[in-house]
């Protein structure tokens, strides 16, 4: 650029724009010297703006060629180029290894150290002579015809025997060593480590903002039933069909109809769970879980069915169902126990006891593993498999209404009064959200998540920028309880009208 030739105004005489461009805004003509230039007008004739604008073309279009070689050659040695990058991740990782390899080392040899001193020990007792002196013992001494002298060598014979046992038992010294191996499993990323995206690219990377719109209001009960404090549930049987119960009703709906395909009449319902397209199982007051078959009975309405199975074992009132991904069924209760059950049977495999209080939620982990929030304010860590309590995060100064894993794989917990968002691999709480009277969550596509109120909001959070990025006004007095299916709808149910809404994403903004 320095070597630009411009325009000098007055004198119209051409000179290199390296002459000009430290010169202050109105100097002394550095070709002529016979008049005064001013800076801004010289720079601002068109012919030296077109010039000017014609050599930063020209650099651009250099640039350009250069980086357009750039990408082509790291195209053509891609897996180069991306080792190359990966080059000094990979040297940490060997290193990790060698330095966990060596502690590991490093502690087998100390033990096989102790082991060999505790034996070394043991040889040199052996061969002391109070170790070897025996007493010398009459072995004809059972001839004797004497009742008394044979009873009396029957004794001293058993005593020298008994100091024999206790020698010879010495040298079984290595029964009385084993491996004392923890109970919890091993878990290899807490003291490997993990890799993750630095600060700045998570932060680069695309975030979506979603907006909901209410599309549809239908009512779960008749109008007799209003005047009724219950205790609702919602569920998305598929993407377009909604389950909602109360104390008194189970409801099948056609959300894009409104219409209600089944009804069953089943009393004191607590909370319900979709096994699949044709079975629903549900928790009751009285401590049971009643599986349903919806393939069983017509759309015939205000009918009193009878349970396909029913599921004993719990001794309060089931608060929170959960279906596995190996096929069981999780319940929670009040009496503080979780259960797991092979629901085709009707058998109870595992009971998980620990928490000290009523266990509200359930959520499963993406290796399997259960996780269990309380009254107690405590959430424990399961594996599913042998019923062993791997961890506990006492996380809450009060009852845990809430647990979702992220599709980041974030731990979302809830509260009445906050959301804490949990590391999975370091158990570290990584965010807080304080939100008043919160009655239930369940997490969106993209690490949305989306909380239910006491006071008839619903708000969407995007967990990793910790905001709320909307807050749906649903005109009634509290949340009950919210369901959310594949295509991110939300169906709000009403704590006491049991009110039934829909919600649906209006538009998505790429930022």
């Amino acid at each position: 650029m320095d070597n630009l030739e411009i325009i000098l105004p007055g004198c119209c005489l051409s000179t290199a724009y390296q002459k000009i461009k430290d010169q202050p805004s109105k100097f002394v003509c550095v070709e002529c010297g016979d008049h005064t230039v001013d800076k801004a007008d010289c720079l601002n004739i068109k012919r030296n703006q077109i010039a000017f604008r014609q050599k930063q073309l020209e650099i651009e279009l250099s640039n350009y060629g250069d980086l357009n070689g750039k990408l082509d050659h790291l195209v053509q040695n891609a897996q180069h180029h991306f080792e190359q990058g990966l080059q000094d991740l990979t040297n940490s990782l060997d290193l990790r290894r060698e330095y966990l390899k060596k502690s590991v080392d490093d502690f087998f040899f100390e033990l096989l150290e102790k082991l060999t001193q505790e034996k070394d020990q043991m040889i040199a007792k052996v061969n002391e002579p109070s170790f070897l002196k025996k007493k010398s013992v009459d072995f004809s001494m059972h001839k004797s015809n004497s009742l008394e002298i044979l009873d009396k060598n029957l004794d001293q014979i058993k005593k020298e025997m008994h100091i024999l046992q206790e020698k010879i038992e010495f040298f079984d010294f290595g029964k009385n060593y084993e491996l004392v191996v923890p109970e919890s499993p091993l878990n290899v990323k807490e003291i490997f480590g993990f890799i993750q995206k630095d600060q700045k690219s998570r932060e680069n990377e695309t975030r979506t903002e979603i907006k909901y719109e209410r599309i549809k209001n239908f009512n779960h009960c008749d109008q007799a039933q209003t005047k009724f404090i219950t205790l609702p549930d919602i569920k998305f049987l598929s993407n377009k069909n909604v389950l909602s119960s109360n104390m008194h009703q189970i409801k099948l709906w056609n959300d894009e109809s409104n219409i209600c395909l089944k009804q069953l009449n089943t009393q004191n319902v607590k909370c319900l769970c979709v096994l699949n397209k044709s079975l629903v199982a549900c928790g009751y007051l009285d401590s049971k879980i009643r599986i349903w078959s919806l393939d069983s009975y017509s759309s015939f309405l205000n009918f009193r069915p009878t349970a396909a199975r029913q599921l004993c074992g719990h001794t309060d009132q089931i608060e929170c169902l959960k279906l596995l991904k190996n096929g069981y069924l999780a319940s929670g209760s009040r009496d503080g126990l979780v259960k797991i059950w092979d629901y085709n049977v009707c058998a109870c495999v595992r009971t998980l006891k620990s928490h000290s209080g009523g266990v509200y939620c359930l959520e499963e982990m993406v290796n399997g593993n259960l996780l269990s929030g309380s009254m107690d304010g405590k959430i424990r860590f399961w594996d599913a498999q042998s019923g062993f309590n791997l961890h506990i995060l006492d996380t809450h100064s009060s009852l845990i209404n809430g647990l979702v894993v992220l599709d980041s794989g974030l731990l979302v917990s809830s509260s009445s009064d906050c959301v804490k968002v949990w590391n999975l691999e370091t158990k570290n709480n990584v965010h807080k959200f304080e939100i008043n009277s919160i009655t239930c969550i369940d997490k969106l596509s993209n690490n949305f998540l989306v909380v239910g109120l006491w006071f008839g909001k619903v708000e969407i959070w995007d967990v990793e920028s910790e905001r709320c990025v909307q807050r749906l006004n649903t005109d009634e007095e509290g949340v009950g309880k919210l369901a959310v299916n594949q295509n991110d709808d939300i169906a709000v149910i009403a704590v006491k009208n049991c009110n039934i809404q829909m919600w649906k994403k209006s538009k998505v903004v790429i930022s």
